[in-house]
C-alpha cells in the first residue's frame, strides 16, 4: 500500500500545481516563466513517465489540460505594465533559483522519456502475444527513464504489459490483496512468431500481490521461443503455474497458445514480459544482445496502449 501511495502522489501534483498558477501572484514576469516553466517540465515528464495506470491511464490527458488551462489563465491574469524583471539584491534571486534548479532536473528527466521513443539497432515485428483486451506498456522504450529494464542486457528493449479494466487501472482498489483482482491476470498467451519452442518452466508458484520477487528464478514460469522467420529468440515471462501447454523442442505458429499470464519469478504483480534477443544462454535471462521489438510496425514506450479486438492480430 505505501508503495502504492508513493507511486500515486506524484500523479496528482499536477493538480495542485494548475491550483497553484491561477493563484500565482508573481512580483515580475520572468518570476511567472520561472514557476510555468517548472510546471510544464513537471507535468511533462510525469505524464510521459508516470504510472497512471494506478489511477487511470485516462486521467493524465485530462490533467494535462487542466495544467495548460491554468497556464494560460495564470498569463491572462498578469498585470499589465508589470516588469520582465527586476533584479537589485541577491534576495531577489531566490524566487527565480527556487524554480530554476527543479525545471531543469525535470526537462532533462523529460528529455530522456522522449529519448524512450528512439532506438538504434534493427528491430524485429512480432505478433503481440496476447488477445482480446486494452492493453497497457507499463516498462516500454529505449531509455531507463521509461523501461526500467533497458540497463539489463538483453532485456533492454524488453516490454511489460498490463490489461486494462474499462475505467484503465490494472487492478481493481489501491490494495490488491489476490491476484484475481488484476485484469491480465489468467490472460491467455500466444506466440508472437512461427519458430520452436527453446525452454520452458512451468512449476513455479504464482508469488501473492506485493511479495518479494523470486530473484532465483527471476522468468518464473516461461517460454522461450525461437523465432525461424526473425532470427531471435523471445521470452515469455511471469506465466501462471501449470498453464504452459507447450514443451521443449515443439514447433509453434504465431498465435499458438503457449499459456496464461501470472505472478511467478521475480515479479510483484502480475504481468506479460517480452523480450527479444539474439544470442545468449538459457540459464542467463540478460545474457545475449538486445533486439526492438514491434507491434503493428510500432515501437512501444511506457504509457502506449494497444487495443485487441476479438479477431486482431498485432504483427
Amino acid at each position: 500500500m505505501i508503495t502504492t501511495l508513493a507511486m500515486l502522489v506524484p500523479l496528482l501534483v499536477p493538480l495542485i500545481l494548475a491550483a497553484l498558477l491561477i493563484r500565482f501572484k508573481p512580483g515580475t514576469r520572468l518570476e511567472w516563466v520561472m514557476a510555468a516553466w517548472f510546471s510544464i517540465s513537471y507535468s511533462l515528464f510525469y505524464f510521459l513517465a508516470g504510472a497512471w495506470f494506478l489511477l487511470s491511464v485516462y486521467v493524465r490527458h485530462a490533467f494535462a489540460g487542466l495544467v495548460l488551462i491554468a497556464l494560460v489563465v495564470s498569463f491572462l491574469r498578469l498585470p499589465k505594465g508589470i516588469a520582465f524583471t527586476n533584479i537589485s539584491t541577491a534576495r531577489d534571486i531566490f524566487p527565480l533559483a527556487s524554480y530554476l534548479l527543479p525545471a531543469l532536473i525535470f526537462t532533462i528527466m523529460s528529455a530522456s522519456a522522449l529519448l524512450g521513443y528512439l532506438y538504434s539497432s534493427p528491430a524485429v515485428n512480432l505478433q503481440f502475444p496476447l488477445k482480446d483486451g486494452r492493453f497497457y506498456m507499463a516498462q516500454a522504450g529505449a531509455t531507463s527513464t521509461v523501461n526500467g529494464h533497458h540497463p539489463h542486457g538483453s532485456q533492454s528493449y524488453a516490454v511489460d504489459i498490463l490489461q486494462l479494466d474499462p475505467i484503465g487501472r490494472n487492478a481493481a482498489g489501491l490494495n490488491q490483496t489476490t491476484l484475481e483482482q488484476y485484469a491480465i491476470f489468467g490472460s491467455p498467451v500466444y506466440s508472437p512468431c512461427d519458430g520452436i519452442v527453446a525452454a520452458t518452466e512451468n512449476g513455479l508458484d504464482d508469488l501473492p500481490p506485493h511479495s518479494p520477487g523470486d530473484t532465483a528464478h527471476p522468468a518464473g514460469n516461461h517460454a522461450y521461443i525461437d523465432c525461424s522467420m526473425e532470427k531471435v529468440q523471445v521470452l515469455l515471462a511471469h506465466m501462471k503455474k501449470g498453464s504452459l501447454v507447450v514443451e521443449q523442442g515443439m514447433p509453434v505458429r504465431a498465435g499458438t497458445l503457449i499459456g496464461q499470464v501470472g505472478n511467478s519469478g521475480n515479479t510483484t504483480e502480475p504481468h506479460l514480459h517480452i523480450h527479444a534477443r539474439q544470442g545468449g544462454t538459457l540459464d542467463r535471462v540478460t545474457s545475449g544482445t538486445a533486439v526492438p521489438i514491434l507491434f503493428h510496425e510500432r515501437f512501444s514506450v511506457r504509457n502506449d496502449i494497444l487495443l485487441m479486438l476479438p479477431g486482431d492480430t498485432a504483427n
